[in-house]
């Protein structure tokens, strides 16, 4: 039996999309890339970016503040996050809300980007706690916004 072909990327073990690539790398480091140097930011998105750009920093500092080991934990997973976190924007990141840190939530890049952004909620195995975790939040509006995908 031959093997499949995986990604190219250290300790990535999905399947083989493009270029080297599974899905989410080839979209992340190869395609994402190149699209971004030909776009054109306006004034306003400029100023929103650079805003949010500061306020992330700020958010991540006060969310290990809250632990006395100034431990983060991920919205997803609920699992401890080491190193830099990943920013989920749990209403989007349309300009109105993006700078509302009410719905700001810390995750690791692969549960947020390789799970939550690629991945069917029924193929995720921490889907039913992070809709708890919700729950217990009392973020009415992300849940709906979930039970609606999972009604897809």
């Amino acid at each position: 039996m031959q093997s499949k072909k995986k990604c190219s990327v250290d300790n990535c073990n999905n399947a083989l999309f493009a270029h080297k690539f599974c899905v989410y790398h080839y979209k992340s480091l190869y395609l994402y890339p190149k699209m971004k140097s030909h776009s054109k930011l306006t004034q306003k998105k400029k100023d929103i970016n650079e805003e949010y750009n500061n306020k992330r920093e700020l958010f991540i500092e006060s969310e290990r503040n809250k632990h006395p080991e100034r431990k983060i934990f991920c919205i997803f997973c609920g699992k401890e996050i080491d190193g830099d976190p990943s920013l989920h924007h749990g209403l989007g990141r349309d300009d109105s809300i993006m700078l509302d840190e009410t719905y700001w939530f810390l995750s690791h890049n692969l549960c947020h980007v390789h799970e939550y952004h690629s991945m069917g909620w029924n193929r995720i195995w921490w889907w039913n706690d992070y809709i708890n975790r919700l729950i217990n939040l009392n973020k009415t509006e992300i849940l709906e916004i979930e039970y609606k995908r999972m009604e897809k």
